[in-house]
Formats: C-alpha cells, sequence, structure tokens
C-alpha cells in the first residue's frame, strides 16, 4: 500500500511539472481558498481558543455578572467577588483584576502606562511564577497593606528598563507614590486580555492611591469593576460550577435585593471572556458566521480546481484508457487524480499560510484610537498549522473526488480511438454544475458583502445625534498627579474658563465618556412612584457623567427642558437629563420634568429631571436606542475626564494653544488619547470590529467573483474546444459570427442565470444571520440583491465573451472539417 502510493505521488509530481501553467493556475485557486480559510481561523484562535501560558489553563473559567437579559454580561463588584469565593466546593481559588491607567516616573518625565491591579492571589491563582525577581505574596498584597510592590511584564521590562538586572529592587514612583519592583513577568504573558498588555502588575491594597474613591470599589456591589476568573477544581465540570453560581446568585439576591435584584453570575471558559467579559454574548455566533462565509470560498476555490482537473481529465482518456487496458483498476485510478489534487492542496497551503500570515499582520496594525495602547497577536501556533493542513487535504479531496469518479466511469474502448469523445457530454455537463455551484456561493458573498458595504455608507451618513466636525478629544486623569476630588474640580473648572476663551473655540466641556466607544457607565435608576420588584431592583441603562455646556459642544439639542447649569453643584438640588427613550419607556405621554429618579438606591436620594436630550446613538451604529441617563459632573465626580472642544475651524490647529493651558495649570499632568471626532469614529473602539469585518467579508466577495469569473472562463473555452467541428460545420453551412457569438453567450449566460437565481435564494437565509450587524438596512434589500446579481451577470458576459471572441470566432471551417 507505501510502496503503491509512493508510486502515485511520483506520477503526479511528473504530471504536475509537465503542466506548469495549469499546476501554478490550480496552486493559486486554492491558494486563496486556504489563505482566507486560515487567516479568520487564526483569529478566531487566538479570541476563542488559545490558552494562557500557565499550568492547567484549561481549568480557568471566568466569572461575569449579568443585571439583565438586556444587558452584556459584566464584570464583578468586590463584595460579591468574595462571596463566590466562599464556592470552595467547586473552585479551588477566586481572584481579580482591574486595568487601568496610571502615571509612571522613573528617573525622568512622567509617562502613562497599563496598569493590573490584582488581587493578592492573583498569581497563585495562576499558577504563574516571576521569569526574575518574585511575586507578592499573599500578606503584602492584600487590603490595607501598604501596596508598595509592583511587578513588571517582559516587554517593560526591556523597552523601558533595557532588561537592566539592576531593576529589581528599584524604586520608582507610580501615581506620586514611590513602589519598589519586585519581579519581571514571563515573556509569552501578556496578561489576560486579548487587547491590552500591561506594564505595571500591583496588588489590591495599591487601589487605594491609583483610584480616586477606593472605598466605592470595595465596598459597593453596584459597582461591577472587577474581572474576575476562577479555578475549577479537580473533576468539576464548568456546568457544576454554573449551578453553584445560580444558587450563589439567588441567596445574593435574597440577601442585598436593593443591589443584586436580578442579578445573576454566570461563568465563561476564560478563552472565550478574553476579548472582554460582554464578549461571551456575540463573538462565538460571529465567528461561526464568518467561518461558514470562508468556508463558501474554500468551497469556490474547490470547485474551480475540480473544473481544471476535469478538463485535463479530458485530455488524459487515452492515457488513462491505457493504464486500465495494463491491469490499473478504476480505484487506483480515482486515487491518482486525488492523489494529484491533494498534492496541489498542499502546494496551495504553503501560498495559502502565506497570505494568512500577511492578512493577519495587516490586522495587527490596524490603527485603534483608543484610551489604552491595544496589542493585538495573530501569530499562528500548532493549532493553526494543523488547521492549514486539515484544510489542504479537504480542499484536495473535494477537488480531486469529481475529477477521479469521472475519469473511471468513460468509455476506455473509446477513449482509445482517435475520435472518441463518448464521456465529454457528461463530463461537461459535471463542469457546468460546478460553475453554476460557483456563481450561487459568489453571489451569496457578494450580497453580504454589498449588505455590509451600504451599511457602511448608512453609519457614515447617518444622524447620530451629536456632531462629528470641528470637535477635537482629549482624555487626561488628574488622579495621575495625585490631585484630590477638590483639587480635580477646581483644575477642570479653571480649565474649561481658559479653554473657552481661546481664539477659535466656539465652546468646551468635559465627561466621563465619549459615543462610540463600545463602553459607558452603567447605572442602576430607581424611579420615583415604582412598586414591587421594580421599587426595589431598579433599571439597568447606561449613563454618562457630563459638565456644563456638554449637550451645546456635543450637538445634542435638548428637546426639553435644560441642560446643566453652573448652579447644578454639590450644594444645589440634585438634578439629570434623560434621553427620549427614557421618556417612552418609562413616562409615555407624561410630561418628565420635575419626575425624580435615584442612582444610589430606592430610598434615593432623588434627582429632579430638569431636561430631555434627543436620542443618540451610545455604543455602535445601528443598535436599539436604549434608555440613557446624564449626571452633571459638578454633582458626580470623576478623576479621568474627556475634554471636548468645538472650534471654528479645523480642530488640530487649536492643539498647541489647549496642551499650553493645561500646562500651565499643571506641568506634569499626562494629556492622551488626543484626537477628533471624525478620527474616533473611523478608528475608534466601536468602529474597530465593524470595520475589520467589513474588509473581511469584502475581500470573501472579492475572491468569491475573481474565481467564478476564472471557472465560467475555463467552462466556455473548454466548450467551444469541445465544439469546434460544430462550429466549423455551422459556419460552413452559412452562419455568421453573430450568430456563433450569440450561440456561445447564450451557453454562458444561462449557467450564470441559474446559478444567480440559485445564489438569490440561498442568500436569504445567510443574510438573514447579519441582521443584527447591519446599520439602518434590511437583510433582504432589494437593491443590493439586483446590483449584486448585475454584477454577476456582467462579469458572466465578460468570462463568456472573451473565449467566444478568442476561440470560437477564430474557428477555421475547413481545418475544421478536415479534422471531422
Amino acid at each position: 500500500m507505501l510502496h503503491s502510493f509512493g508510486q502515485d505521488l511520483k506520477l503526479a509530481v511528473r504530471n504536475l511539472a509537465k503542466r506548469p501553467g495549469f499546476t501554478v493556475a490550480a496552486v493559486v485557486t486554492l491558494a486563496l481558498g486556504i489563505g482566507a480559510n486560515t487567516a479568520v481561523f487564526t483569529i478566531v484562535n487566538s479570541f476563542l481558543f488559545h490558552q494562557l501560558p500557565v499550568e492547567d489553563a484549561g481549568q480557568l473559567v471566568i466569572i461575569a455578572q449579568q443585571a439583565s437579559e438586556d444587558v452584556m454580561p459584566n464584570n464583578v463588584s468586590y463584595p460579591n467577588m468574595e462571596d463566590y469565593r466562599r464556592l470552595d466546593e467547586v473552585f479551588s481559588d477566586v481572584a481579580g483584576e482591574v486595568t487601568l491607567l496610571s502615571q509612571f516616573k522613573s528617573g525622568g518625565e512622567p509617562e502613562r502606562v497599563i496598569v493590573t491591579a490584582a488581587t493578592a492571589n492573583y498569581f497563585s491563582l495562576l499558577r504563574l511564577e516571576a521569569a526574575r525577581g518574585r511575586i507578592w505574596s499573599l500578606e503584602e498584597g492584600r487590603r490595607g497593606q501598604a501596596g508598595d510592590v509592583v511587578l513588571i511584564s517582559y516587554r517593560f521590562f526591556q523597552q523601558r528598563f533595557n532588561a537592566s538586572p539592576s531593576t529589581l529592587g528599584s524604586t520608582v514612583e507610580l501615581s506620586g507614590r514611590p513602589v519598589t519592583i519586585i519581579g519581571v513577568l514571563p515573556e509569552k504573558f501578556w496578561g489576560t486580555n486579548s487587547f491590552i498588555e500591561s506594564d505595571i502588575y500591583a496588588p489590591e491594597a495599591s487601589l487605594t492611591f491609583l483610584t480616586a474613591d477606593p472605598d466605592s470599589i470595595f465596598e459597593q456591589r453596584e459597582r461591577m469593576t472587577f474581572r474576575t476568573m476562577a479555578r475549577l477544581r479537580e473533576g468539576v465540570t464548568l456546568e457544576q460550577a454554573r449551578q453553584a453560581l445560580a444558587a450563589m446568585s439567588t441567596r445574593l439576591q435574597e440577601r442585598y435585593p436593593e443591589t443584586n435584584r436580578g442579578v445573576r453570575a454566570l461563568a465563561y471558559p476564560e478563552s472565550m471572556a478574553r476579548l472582554e467579559t460582554g464578549a461571551v454574548t456575540f463573538l462565538p455566533p460571529v465567528a461561526m458566521i464568518f467561518s461558514v462565509l470562508v468556508g463558501l470560498v474554500l468551497l469556490i476555490a474547490c470547485a474551480n480546481v475540480a473544473n481544471l482537473l476535469l478538463a485535463r481529465a479530458a485530455g488524459r482518456g487515452k492515457e488513462i484508457a491505457i493504464r486500465t487496458a495494463l491491469g490499473a483498476g478504476r480505484l487506483r485510478i480515482a486515487r491518482q487524480m486525488v492523489t494529484e489534487s491533494v498534492l496541489l492542496s498542499f502546494l496551495g497551503a504553503v501560498a495559502g499560510f502565506a497570505i494568512a500570515w500577511a492578512c493577519t499582520q495587516y490586522l495587527e496594525n490596524v490603527p485603534i484610537a483608543s484610551d489604552f495602547k491595544f496589542q493585538l497577536n495573530f501569530d499562528p501556533n500548532l493549532r493553526v498549522f494543523a488547521f492549514a493542513f486539515l484544510a489542504a487535504v479537504v480542499a484536495g479531496v473535494l477537488a480531486g473526488l469529481l475529477p477521479g469518479w469521472q475519469a473511471t466511469r468513460q468509455d476506455f474502448n473509446e477513449a482509445l480511438k482517435d475520435s472518441g469523445r463518448g464521456s465529454s457530454s457528461g463530463r461537461q455537463r459535471l463542469r457546468s454544475a460546478l460553475v453554476v455551484t460557483q456563481v450561487a456561493v459568489s453571489l451569496i458573498l457578494l450580497v453580504v458583502t454589498g449588505l455590509f458595504v451600504r451599511s457602511s455608507w448608512n453609519a457614515a451618513d447617518m444622524d447620530l445625534g451629536f456632531a462629528r466636525q470641528n470637535r477635537l478629544l482629549l482624555t487626561t486623569d488628574v488622579s495621575l498627579v495625585s490631585m484630590d476630588e477638590a483639587q480635580g474640580r477646581q483644575f477642570y473648572d479653571q480649565l474649561l474658563r481658559q479653554v473657552r476663551t481661546l481664539p477659535g473655540v466656539v465652546s468646551a466641556t468635559t465627561a466621563a465618556f465619549i459615543p462610540i466607544n463600545i463602553s459607558n457607565g452603567i447605572d442602576i435608576v430607581h424611579i420615583q412612584g415604582d412598586e414591587g420588584e421594580e421599587a426595589k431592583s431598579g433599571h439597568v441603562m447606561p449613563r454618562n457623567t457630563v459638565n456644563t455646556d456638554y449637550f451645546e459642544t456635543i450637538g445634542t439639542p435638548i428637546v426639553q427642558g435644560r441642560g446643566f447649569a453652573e448652579e447644578d453643584d454639590p450644594e444645589g438640588r440634585r438634578v439629570a437629563v434623560v434621553n427620549q427613550k427614557f421618556v417612552e419607556t418609562y413616562w409615555p405621554g407624561q410630561n418628565p420634568l420635575g419626575k425624580q429618579v435615584s442612582t444610589e438606591g430606592p430610598d434615593g436620594p432623588w434627582m429632579e429631571i430638569v431636561g430631555v436630550a434627543r436620542n443618540s446613538v451610545y455604543n455602535l451604529p445601528g443598535e436599539t436606542t436604549p434608555p440613557y441617563i446624564y449626571t452633571p459632573f459638578k454633582q458626580r465626580y470623576s478623576s479621568q475626564q474627556i475634554v471636548h472642544v468645538q472650534t471654528a475651524g479645523e480642530p488640530t490647529a487649536l492643539l498647541g494653544s489647549i496642551r499650553g493651558e493645561i500646562r500651565r495649570l499643571a506641568p506634569d499632568l499626562p494629556l492622551f488619547d488626543v484626537r477628533t471626532m471624525e478620527t474616533h469614529l473611523r478608528e475608534g473602539k466601536g468602529s474597530f470590529l465593524f470595520s475589520i469585518a467589513s474588509t473581511m467579508v469584502g475581500s470573501f466577495g472579492l475572491i468569491g467573483l475573481v474565481l467564478a469569473a476564472v471557472g465560467l472562463y475555463g467552462v466556455i473555452s473548454y466548450s467551444v474546444a469541445q465544439r469546434r467541428q460544430e462550429i466549423g460545420i455551422r459556419m460552413a453551412l452559412g452562419a455568421g459570427n453573430r450568430r456563433i457569438l450569440s450561440m456561445v453567450l447564450r451557453q454562458g449566460l444561462l449557467l450564470a442565470a441559474i446559478g444567480v437565481l440559485l445564489g438569490a435564494l440561498l442568500a436569504i437565509p445567510v443574510a438573514g444571520l447579519f441582521a443584527n450587524m447591519l446599520v439602518d438596512l434590511s437583510p433582504l434589500d432589494p437593491v443590493t440583491y439586483a446590483v449584486v446579481a448585475l454584477a454577476l451577470v456582467a462579469m458572466s458576459l465578460l468570462a463568456t465573451w472573451i473565449p467566444a471572441r478568442l476561440r470560437a470566432l477564430r474557428v477555421d471551417p475547413i481545418i475544421a472539417l478536415r479534422a471531422e
């Protein structure tokens, strides 16, 4: 068996070497299909399957809290995390982490770094040791201790300290406090988030100086701050852990109804929630959808190569007949054909892997406008190599199976005759069926591509509820220079007064969040007058804390009442502004002004509604508008603020003046994430995944279109060659060029029409899978379907016209009749 396989392989190599044009065409076709699939799998593997480089990583799970069915799973509050830690029958340990920004100083100018503040048992749960130095002990890491020891990442150790041995034991400043570097983490440990690589790891004790309000972080159950990880006990399943968490959730709901009413604790494999806790709800289905789409690209490529092999098999009729006459069985002949196709697919896999690597490297360098330095890493591992190998085998078998089966069905006696063409009609029908399949699958891909393109246009042109042009955004955090609340309030007040007086500035304000950023504050809002469970549990919704002049600066009009004013300070009556959706949901047909809400419990303190803002887009284009609440900065302080500046002209022209005002008020205060609103909408986190999805789907559609065109061209070209004598006879009997051209074009357009019709029917359910990802567009959009169908027909017309014009019309009837 092994010997015969070796013979098949040697023969396959010789046959492919003899026909380099055919070999290159097949390899390139398969490389596109395998490369696209490998690129998608590399991304999916990085987000969903890649395990942390720690011991027994498969035992790690993420615990998330979901306040209601309408919101995504979120992080966990510290008190709730402590309660989950008591589930020691299913968890051997539970730890939490908070990723934040801080100011770092080591001898030179202060710089901004990403810090992971983790519970004392963080590294023991991960079973992770320092590559150099040591990790903190449980005693020195606990809350209440000094919090004056830190570890640094290996990358930070190399880039910031040049891997100097003297780094260990050195004292640096973190958020204005002296801390000692006691260890360097392993090189392969990039943290537990797919996007963000931390520079410094600090114990939970350090939150006392890293955050402005540490008491609320540790004590308030409604503050879902900690990304919580647990390690399953040996022999405990994920389902058992989920049952234990459900029982604990019920107990906490009964014990703390004001903060835990309706809150459920959920558990997910750690790798599935590494992108973001809430990603567990949408990432797996999105990954599946894109895997199916890119699988269709591979199917088109296989059909194309199968067509090439069928055409080649037609010219090998005598060879196969002779081999059969010499004793080769049908199975051996089919196996030889499949061996050649598998060899082609392995060559295609090598080229495809290079294509996949180039694509993922491009995606790694896509700019993302964000507070954090995003770290995308799509390096392939053994799982990716195994996938590419499997894709090559599958593609090779699929591409070679039909040609091999067709080759064994021919009449070998007829094949030995010069004029024997007995099997050509069956082979032509099979090739035509493959082209119809290619066109149908291409239409599906192009419909999805068209929907994404039109959706992108809609997102670019839609009314977001706020202004895009002439807005400058700057982020800063006064806690990085150790300002307390009173100093922070004074700083932002003075900064806005100075910036508003600058020439070219129309208005200025600050806010805690930017629209279209996948992040908003979450509040539990209690409405005065609610009864029963709603009165106790409240309503979970997004919120923003904004300063005076916010609605004028952002360009969101107040449709009723007023925005926030200078008198809305800590000593004044507590106020709030809600959006139109809030009023429609909770006070339909009523005047909302003067009504009372609370974000601090069912017993108040209460805030009076003083205004209603127009609905905006808050998280993602195309979202269902949620009820939304705004609270005034003067009554709800936050040390980190995003300065919004409306300018009369080009926003970046005022950047120097604004920086100068900040430096004058706080010389050491870092200023980061500076960009215009237009840049934010184009490159921000809210647009990033949408842009990647559009780029990938567009690439799939383009590849499918090219492969379908090549496949149709090949079928028509082969058909013309097979009908050469027929065309010669028609010409000899008086058929003109127009009639011959019409005959060939009809054949190609008929195949295209059947494929378009079949593809349109199949595209309807496939496009429906993307309904939630489209912006102001139906998955059954008739314009998209019509344009794609016309484009495919036009492509088919061109792919048919070329062989008709270059081959059919150049048939010499005398030569054709002489051959006949």
